[in-house]
């Protein structure tokens, strides 16, 4: 076999370098659903800050040649916002802004909306770009991370995944530029690749070698082989998937789940109704305990290193060992309430148990033989959360006046995060702070839903609550708010720990908190449906397990590639494309409840207008002048008045007057100030309530599309909760969904 001739590998390697600093494309860099309130939001820099104007979209050539826009269209999931003009185009590594209406000052390459506006939801939406063609040429799907005052941009610019502007940048946005600041790339072709000093390195290599001429044949054949076959760098990333496991399940209403400890294959989930047990990670799920009486729930399951699963339900405490099919009930309770088991906790390496009821807390000494009341405050309150760190013992417990700690198995309870103060009771010391700011900083945190203990040479105990993250290094003597960026106010329903990281499932979904950056992200991307619940792990493999309400699923690491991965969604959402847009549903459900800012801003004027009316008042007056002569007779005759005739008058009156001062300011003002307070939070609410709704629908919807369910059962049950999505927004909108649904010629039961 005759060599390869090195002019020609020397050729081929120049060529691959060539080509691989050619590609190019248009991707979308930058969006800014959300304008920052006052001046600052003034991304069009026309003078005039504007929710919908200052929206914009930021397209970024990312080749070497100038590329023309004619004919393109960028829409959403409403339809066409814009059409771009035969005059469009973008520069070699240059920018294109699309804003929503405005005057854009200062922009290279702009337009604004030729439909009037982006309507970029702050929510979640999803935005395309296509040719002439209508060949998708790029889109992108997000969530509720562009509701937070800053746009989403790649980083790297053109490369990168979106991310919030403000985690890489001083800036909120940067419309037209790089993060940077510079209105181009910098062009790959002005500086030699590394494959370039490679390529002449080995050329001089070849020089010195030419006694060697196998070796550097085979060097360079090698290396050739990997830049031509790898071709061009692919966008691609390490992401975390999810993968729904529910396969079969033929129940809902999902509330806890366990991985065991020394087998990662090993799950139980815990429903209204029963115990499920997969142990191939959940392909396959088995009934392993249902019924026992008045079971309404499974609250808690805790497995250990012996074997043992115990279950917390509304109906006792259950232990099995072993298999975890045959059950034993341990403990019944007290009463009503205190049959309800919330949690349990069991300290490592001891015999002793600690349950918390509907009644107080319980323990046991003996491995669940005899059981006996806690001591202490929280005797008779409820405890519906319980925690240990294993290696130092320390307990807490979570009740409705707050959390409490115990460094002595349990004998004494020290109250150390305050949720509830009582008349007349004065709130500890002790919390690292001041009296005076107790009642801000801690009665406003609500019920305690969920607490974690993270050790380690700085053990951190972590309080999942209805308004966020509290943390304590110091076993609670003193707590600090978790910075609320990227979750804001959601309820944390569970919190887990996993990898290192904290993560907390709440009613948006599943967030990671990432400590160097001070701010929570979002990881629930693909989770199909339901209210996130309930979270478990295991460190012996790579896997996060969360409940929802509705269904079962697997956090796996995979790589996968982007642009792939965007082109397959966006063809999934296509196919809703003839649904109405969350903001049209949303204006429709401000319209039905009218509370539409429309409203508030009539009243102002017409209270205005009320100065320029005069008030006016009238008066009508009548008088009757009566003459009265007397007649006076003889002597023999009597005298005798005689009367008439009578003469009237009329008269009457007008008074007209203005009070000028109203035009400043007048009393209708204050009233108006109070309805439209109470108007913004109704509005606020609705919007919240159907945004949800909507956003259900649609991942129900798309877990039919993708997966629909094998068994008749199950069929049934996820249509009626498909009809009962549309019938809760059809309530807030007037019907209007399904107005809009029956008037399109695509629509069908299946399609909705």
């Amino acid at each position: 076999m005759e060599e390869l001739p090195m002019k020609k590998i020397l050729l081929l390697l120049f060529l691959t370098c060539f080509l691989r600093s050619a590609e190019g494309g248009i991707v979308i860099n930058e969006i800014l659903a959300d304008p920052p309130s006052g001046i600052s939001g003034d991304a069009n820099r026309d003078g005039v800050r504007s929710a919908s104007d200052d929206e914009f979209v930021e397209f970024l050539n990312i080749g070497p040649s100038s590329v023309s826009l004619s004919g393109w269209t960028f829409s959403d999931g409403g339809g066409i916002r814009h059409i771009f003009s035969s005059s469009s185009s973008i520069p070699s590594y240059g920018f294109f802004v699309l804003f929503g209406g405005g005057d854009p000052l200062g922009f290279d390459t702009f337009s604004v909306s030729s439909a009037g506006l982006l309507s970029l939801n702050n929510s979640g939406d999803s935005i395309f770009l296509r040719d002439v063609n209508g060949t998708l040429i790029d889109s992108l799907l997000y969530g509720s991370e562009a509701n937070h005052d800053v746009s989403l941009t790649r980083f790297p610019d053109g490369a990168g995944p979106f991310v919030k502007h403000t985690s890489v940048s001083n800036l909120p946005f940067s419309p037209g530029t790089t993060i940077e600041g510079e209105n181009r790339l910098s062009d790959p072709s002005a500086v030699p690749e590394p494959s370039t000093f490679l390529l002449l390195g080995m050329g001089l290599w070849t020089l010195i070698s030419r006694t060697h001429r196998r070796l550097p044949f085979l060097t360079m054949l090698l290396l050739t082989a990997v830049l031509v076959v790898g071709g061009p760098a692919k966008n691609v990333s390490a992401d975390q998937v999810w993968e729904e496991v529910t396969n079969g399940i033929p129940e809902h209403d999902f509330r806890t789940i366990a991985v065991d400890p020394q087998d990662a294959r090993t799950v139980y989930i815990g429903t209204s109704k029963s115990l499920y047990r997969t142990l191939d990670e959940g392909k396959n799920w088995k009934n392993v305990f249902s019924g026992h009486g008045t079971l309404k729930a499974i609250h808690q399951i805790l497995m250990t290193s012996r074997g043992d699963v115990w279950i917390a339900t509304d109906n006792g405490l259950f232990r099995s060992s072993g298999d975890g099919e045959a059950w034993e009930k341990v403990f019944s309770g007290i009463g009503e309430k205190g049959r309800r088991i919330l949690s349990i906790v069991m300290p490592k390496g001891e015999e002793r148990i600690f349950l918390g009821t509907g009644e107080g807390l319980f323990t046991s000494l003996d491995g669940g033989k005899h059981w006996e009341r806690g001591k202490g405050e929280i005797l008779n309150e409820e405890v519906f959360f319980l925690a240990t760190t294993p290696s130092q013992g320390v307990l807490y417990a979570a009740a409705p006046k707050g959390v409490y700690r115990s460094k002595d198995s349990g004998e004494t309870w020290e109250r150390v995060f305050v949720t509830s103060v009582e008349v007349g009771e004065s709130p500890e010391n002790g919390n690292g702070m001041e009296e005076g700011d107790f009642d801000e900083r801690f009665t406003s945190a609500e019920r305690v839903t969920s607490i974690v203990v993270r050790e380690g040479p700085s053990q951190t105990v972590f309080l999942g609550t209805q308004k966020g993250v509290y943390h304590s290094i110091d076993e609670g003597k003193s707590w600090f708010k978790v910075s609320s960026i990227g979750l804001g106010n959601a309820e944390v329903g569970h919190l887990c720990l996993y990898g290192g990281s904290l993560y907390a499932a709440t009613r948006e979904g599943i967030f990671v908190f990432k400590e160097e950056e001070k701010k929570w992200d979002e990881v629930s991307r693909g989770l199909t449906e339901g209210e996130m619940v309930y979270l478990s792990a295991s460190n012996r493999s790579f896997g996060l397990w969360a409940v929802s309400t509705e269904g079962i699923f697997r956090m796996t690491e995979e790589r996968v590639e982007v642009e792939g991965w965007r082109r397959e969604i966006a063809e999934v959402l296509h196919r809703f494309d003839h649904e109405p847009p969350i903001q049209e549903i949303q204006e429709a459900a401000i319209r039905y409840a009218e509370v539409h800012p429309e409203k508030i801003i009539a009243w102002r004027k017409a209270a205005a207008r009320k100065a320029y009316l005069p008030t006016v008042s009238t008066g009508l007056g009548m008088d009757i002048d009566r003459n009265i002569a007397i007649d006076t007779g003889g002597t023999t005759n009597p005298d005798f008045f005689i009367t008439g005739p009578h003469e009237r008058g009329f008269d009457w009156d007008m008074n007209v007057s203005w009070n000028l001062g109203e035009l400043v300011w007048n009393d209708d003002q204050t009233s108006i100030d109070v309805r439209s307070r109470l108007m913004v939070q109704l509005r606020d609410d609705v919007l919240d309530e159907v945004t949800r709704l909507y956003f259900e629908r649609r991942r129900l919807q798309i877990t039919l599309f993708l997966g629909p369910p094998k068994e008749l059962k199950d069929k049934i049950e996820k249509e009626l909760r498909l009809q009962e999505l549309t019938a809760g927004i059809d309530a807030l909108t007037g019907g209007h969904l399904s107005r809009v649904l029956q008037s399109q010629p695509r629509f069908s039961r299946r399609s909705e």
